[in-house]
């Protein structure tokens, strides 16, 4: 029997940490990165 509600994890994995409340300086490096690659 499936539950009506929701499950408390996701099923497919977020694109950022969970656990980061504040903004990455990492995570947001690293999106620059690939958009500068996207673009060159």
């Amino acid at each position: 029997m499936f539950s009506p509600h929701p499950t408390p994890h996701t099923p497919h994995p977020t694109p950022h940490s969970p656990t980061s409340h504040f903004p990455n300086p990492w995570l947001i490096t690293d999106d620059y990165s690939l958009i500068t690659d996207a673009r060159a």
